[in-house]
Formats: structure tokens, sequence, C-alpha cells
């Protein structure tokens, strides 16, 4: 969950960052992109009312691209 020295959007952004930057060494996509990612992940995590974690953040990533595919 996030820590006390960042806001639950600082946190998303954070780890959504690091994951493309430093996990699959690729650019991040452009801000608009990140920003629907960012709204993605604090719709499921209400939807499955589940705390956002890193973990949880990292594995919106496929889901969301699972979503694009399928729209």
């Amino acid at each position: 969950m996030f820590d006390d020295l960042l806001t639950k959007d600082e946190f998303i952004e954070d780890v959504l960052i690091r994951a493309f930057v430093m996990m699959l060494g690729v650019n991040t996509p452009p801000d608009h992109v990140l920003k629907y990612m960012h709204s993605w992940v604090k719709i499921q995590a209400k939807q499955q009312d589940v705390p956002i974690t890193e973990e949880f953040v990292l594995k919106q990533i496929p889901a969301y691209i699972t979503h694009l595919q399928r729209r």
C-alpha cells in the first residue's frame, strides 16, 4: 500500500513509471495513456474492493492491455 510520503495518485503513477522504465526497459507511454491507466487502476481497486499495493498496480498493466485489445 502507498506510504505516508506519497498520495495514492502519486503512488500509482510512481509504480506505473517504474514498471515501464525499470522493469520493462521501455519508454513510458504518452501522458494521456498513463492517465487512462491510472484511472483503470483506481476503478479496478474500487470494483474489486482491494487496497492499492505495488503488486496490484503491476497486475493491472496486462489487464489494461487485455481490456484495450477487447474493445
